[in-house]
């Protein structure tokens, strides 16, 4: 199934865009996730240093670590740990949730370092001083410059990934860990709302894409509306280039171009096939009625006179052309003017299944004719069509055949169907039946009368009136052939 152009031009676009979208939200996604995890381990690296220089006893640390996992946004307490320890490596607090299996010797503490300039003082900013018997005095060391060594370090544990910021001090070593599990949350958050946000911007997007592509195909749509319009009739016709962009500008004026050229062929070769069928009128009536007065002065049975007979046959059949030449052309060139006037349809019908009998004594012929069937016509031009019509179903009709004509009457239309037996008429026949010259006996032989003029020149004639003519095979090969004219008010 072919798509049409705006289709593809708005799944083109959210397809495009819908790369450029995930494309950023994955990009947003690992930067913002990024940003928190160094956050996070900034965080818990400057906890770890600033409690490296806290000392607290265990009951001190408990309550301390409530107020810790506050200060760092966690959800739970479960997802802050804390570990202090002394210079020797012996714990002093350990979280009571500290997963099991991680072994805090285990941890990669950072080596210490003598540099800096600050000195292990109490800070009372922290928290209020601590019991004298906290403290354990060690004048060695308790005014010896010193910086602490910090470290950030990463694990898993308890089914969660962990951030844990490690201070050593020649005093104490410290270590504050935070799960990833606040983090993965918020980024679960952030994922769902690009899931979310994604198919909607898509969306209008493409709504966008479709309304813009609509409007950049408006001078199309307006070609094509004139490209329909294109008839027999209307090649004079052109599209209007006001207010339209330069490419489409272009197209229209090659499309104008193109109309004038065939308006003028067009011209030609109708204003030649009239001109032809004009000019070869007089001379074939001429003839014929030559041929009349010598056949009829002609000995009877004589060879002259079935000769001449032969001629006038040939005469005849080039004036029947002739005429339906001059028709078609007229039709073509949009000047075949039917006078119109009251036709009793019914009437014209029923004498026609009366010439049929006479025609083809051969074939059962049945008519199905409502009464008082009217229309506004050309007496001359719809008699044509009717005759025409009969004349294909007795040709084109088998041994012992049958023909149907029926008419009925609608409010707006009279339709007359003439059916017929038939051989059956192969599929590629079928669409081309009403091509002018067109037979289906290729080799257009005269084992059955006719040029291939009657149902275009019965179609056009139909269509003159403001009808149509159409023909359809049915599964037993029987020939439908529905004849469409505008009834006439009652």
């Amino acid at each position: 199934m072919k798509l049409s152009f705006r289709l593809r031009i708005a799944l083109l676009s959210a397809l495009l865009a819908g790369c450029a979208l995930a494309g950023f939200a994955a990009l947003t996604w690992w930067f913002v996730r990024d940003i928190r995890v160094r956050q996070l381990e900034a965080d818990v690296a400057a906890h770890a240093e600033r409690e490296s220089r806290r000392r607290l006893p265990p009951a001190g640390w408990r309550q301390f670590e409530v107020v810790l996992a506050r200060t760092l946004g966690a959800r739970e307490p479960g997802e802050v740990l804390l570990l202090v320890g002394d210079a020797d490596g012996a714990t002093i607090y350990r979280s009571a949730h500290w997963p099991a299996g991680t072994d805090e010797n285990q941890l990669p503490w950072p080596p210490l370092s003598a540099s800096g300039t600050m000195a292990h003082r109490y800070d009372p900013r922290l928290l209020p001083p601590p019991a004298a018997s906290s403290w354990e005095v060690r004048p060695d060391i308790a005014l010896r410059p010193f910086q602490p060594s910090v470290a950030v370090s990463s694990f898993r544990a308890g089914g969660l990934g962990w951030r844990a910021g490690l201070s050593v001090t020649p005093i104490s070593r410290v270590a504050v860990a935070m799960s990833l599990a606040g983090v993965d949350a918020e980024m679960a958050a952030l994922r769902n709302a690009f899931l979310l946000a994604v198919p909607l911007a898509l969306a209008l997007i493409g709504l966008g894409a479709w309304i813009v592509a609509a409007r950049a195909l408006n001078p199309v749509q307006r070609l094509n509306a004139s490209i329909r319009g294109v008839t027999a009739a209307g090649l004079d016709q052109r599209v209007t280039t006001r207010e339209q962009d330069r490419e489409f500008e272009e197209l229209t004026l090659a499309f104008n171009a193109m109309l004038g050229r065939l308006e003028k062929s067009f011209k030609q070769a109708s204003r030649f096939s009239a001109d032809a069928a004009h000019e070869l009128k007089t001379p074939l009536a001429i003839l014929q009625g030559e041929l009349e007065r010598e056949i009829n002065h002609a000995d009877a049975g004589s060879r002259i006179q079935g000769v001449l007979s032969g001629i006038l046959d040939e005469v005849r059949r080039l004036s029947a052309i002739s005429r339906k030449l001059l028709l078609l052309s007229q039709a073509d060139a949009a000047q075949l003017r039917p006078q119109l006037a009251p036709f009793d349809l019914s009437g014209a019908l029923l004498d026609l299944a009366e010439d049929t009998r006479m025609l083809a004594p051969a074939l059962r012929v049945h008519e199905e004719i409502a009464p008082g069937i009217t229309v506004k016509a050309d007496e001359n031009l719809l008699t044509q069509i009717l005759h025409n019509l009969v004349s294909n179903a007795i040709k084109y009709n088998v041994d012992g055949g049958w023909i149907r004509i029926a008419g009925v009457r609608s409010p707006e239309f009279a339709t007359v169907v003439v059916s017929n037996a038939s051989a059956g008429i192969g599929e590629e026949d079928r669409g081309r039946l009403f091509e002018r010259f067109y037979r289906a006996d290729r080799a257009h032989g005269r084992r059955v009368d006719g040029v291939g003029l009657g149902l275009s020149l019965s179609r056009e004639l139909a269509r003159a009136h403001g009808g149509d003519l159409e023909l359809e095979v049915a599964a037993d090969h029987a020939v439908h052939v529905r004849l469409t004219i505008p009834a006439l008010a009652t």
